[in-house]
């Protein structure tokens, strides 16, 4: 009985490291629809973890090669012409130098797609005019930490094609200094309401002959968990890498992140060991102890 439940144990392992699969999102056999670099902090909080999960999982199920470096000095362009859009998620202050800059300039404005996430990477960069006038306009805190808000899509913009018209989400909410729908050329693609203020959380524009989608959502651990908001950047990748629309290629790639993967091991571990315990105790007993009898005669 010991050997067939530890047995079960082998073969449920087995299954949870099949389901999990490589990280990669695709064979020599099928290579990716397209290819993404992810820039994030190297000290990045939960929020950014979840995020690098969020597109690590949305690369396999849909066969995008997702690549996350967290060094400023991959913005070069030798590096960006293996990818045909950059994200950037989380990134703050003054961290690409002067070659970066030009290398990311070029690669955009020559045809690449360029999607920036969260409140800090729209304001990052405060010294360089191209980048702000990109990913313009910057924002300000409009809330005093995360809370739920709807969230309405504006335009039917081919990032949002995939996303609910509403939702809900909890998040830290930043509005505009101005409103992106009076730059030229950006298009709003998604706002929200502050008392009776509408105010625009995620636009877009040509730059160049490139793509970018900005975002002020993303900043707080539970937004990379809702589903429409995920979908609106897995859009917008797509819309700047000048790709077509998302097709679900690989759904059984979408495996769960490894902390998941481990917290089922460790739970099927236990049923199948604390059932190996008790059948044995029950075995030891059936031969080696007499059956107890009640005072009053009966087995009990």
């Amino acid at each position: 009985m010991a050997r067939r439940a530890a047995a079960t144990l082998t073969a449920a392992l087995l299954t949870v490291f099949a389901v999990a699969g490589p990280a990669g999102p695709a064979t020599a056999e099928e290579p990716p629809v397209f290819s993404v670099l992810m820039f994030t902090p190297p000290d990045g909080d939960a929020a950014v973890e979840k995020a690098e999960q969020a597109m690590g999982i949305m690369g396999r199920a849909y066969g995008v090669r997702v690549d996350i470096t967290h060094d400023p000095a991959a913005m070069n362009a030798g590096r960006l012409a293996s990818y045909q859009a950059v994200l950037w998620a989380g990134v703050t202050g003054d961290v690409v130098d002067e070659a970066g800059q030009a290398a990311l300039t070029a690669y955009v404005e020559g045809g690449g797609g360029f999607v920036a996430a969260s409140a800090a990477t729209v304001n990052a960069e405060p010294d360089w005019a191209w980048y702000a006038e990109t990913v313009a306009p910057r924002v300000i805190a409009d809330t005093g930490g995360a809370e739920k808000k709807d969230v309405t899509l504006v335009a039917e913009h081919p990032a949002a094609k995939d996303a609910s018209t509403n939702w809900d989400m909890n998040d830290r909410w930043y509005a505009p200094v101005v409103d992106p729908a009076d730059i030229d050329g950006t298009t709003d693609i998604a706002s929200y309401q502050s008392g009776e203020v509408t105010v625009t959380t995620a636009w877009a524009r040509d730059a160049g002959s490139g793509r970018v989608m900005v975002t002020s959502m993303g900043n707080d651990y539970d937004a990379w968990g809702e589903g429409d908001f995920v979908k609106m950047i897995r859009g917008g990748l797509w819309w700047a890498s000048g790709t077509g629309a998302p097709v679900l290629v690989r759904a059984e790639m979408a495996a769960p992140s490894w902390p998941y993967v481990v917290s089922f091991v460790l739970w099927v571990g236990a049923i199948v060991v604390g059932g190996v315990i008790a059948v044995s105790r029950t075995a030891t007993r059936d031969r080696d102890e007499p059956v107890p009898v009640s005072p009053a005669g009966q087995k009990p």
